[in-house]
């Protein structure tokens, strides 16, 4: 059973805000779920690269070949009932400084995605995304189009991109990762705390023993796609007797 997540709920507006000069807020804010969980059916596990059952793409050239794919095969369908998909945003503290005197420094902000296979060239967002979540499309993803009669492909991108509520504009959410630097004048004996609101694209996979919520509530993932949105959030607490500057010192930036 995994630890369960005891962290504030997501607010849009903003994140977890310092109250308290003895206080810092917790790392993260709890996960919100974007659209809905999307189910890949063992109709579509031609899809899937699981590398517990790893026949996608495996040679079968010799018999052998051929009978350990087939048997993988056969195994996934007999212990997978499906796999399922689920998409989060959630706020992540970044940063955190405070200077004993008036300071003008720069603060490092990431956007977009880092891809953990390298190693594959792939040109479009789509298919770098697919290399990482471990899902093959073919296609765009990112605000697919309704697909023409007799497409399976098509449907399954449009399925996919409908229910996770993927538009064009996140094909530049999940781009290979940008690293931009501010100078900012910090004043002295002040927290300023910088938020930013991360996306978690997440594979599950489900046995015939298991029920979704249960699996979701473990994050057994098998795996994972993190990305650092545009939209982030300074909160500047100051940390002297008066609490007056606090009550109106958030902002937020994008």
């Amino acid at each position: 059973m995994g630890v369960v997540e005891l962290y504030p709920a997501f607010n849009q507006a903003h994140p977890p805000l310092m109250t308290d000069p003895n206080v810092f807020p917790p790392k993260r804010s709890a996960s919100a779920r974007i659209g809905q969980p999307f189910r890949v059916q063992q109709k579509d596990f031609f899809r899937v690269h699981d590398q517990q059952y790893p026949w996608v793409g495996m040679r079968h050239d010799s018999p052998s070949q051929w009978q350990r794919r087939k048997d993988l095969q056969v195994a996934q369908n007999r212990e997978v009932k499906h796999y399922l998909v689920i998409r989060e945003q959630y706020w992540e503290l970044f940063d955190r400084r405070m200077y004993g005197a008036e300071t003008v420094a720069k603060v490092t902000i990431e956007q977009g995605t880092t891809y953990s296979h390298k190693e594959v060239c792939h040109e479009s967002t789509t298919s770098r995304f697919a290399v990482a979540l471990g899902l093959d499309f073919a296609g765009e993803i990112f605000g697919a189009a309704a697909p023409g009669s007799g497409n399976l492909s098509s449907k399954f991108n449009y399925e996919f991109s409908h229910t996770l509520d993927f538009t064009e504009t996140d094909e530049m959410t999940y781009h290979e990762k940008e690293i931009n630097s501010i100078e900012t004048k910090f004043q002295p004996d002040t927290q300023y705390l910088y938020w930013q609101i991360c996306n978690d694209v997440l594979l599950y996979r489900i046995t015939q023993q298991q029920v979704d919520s249960a699996v979701i509530a473990s994050r057994a993932f098998i795996s994972r796609v993190v990305s650092r949105t545009s939209n982030f959030y300074v909160q500047p607490f100051a940390m002297g007797r008066s609490k007056a500057a606090n009550n109106d010192a958030s902002w937020r930036a994008k």
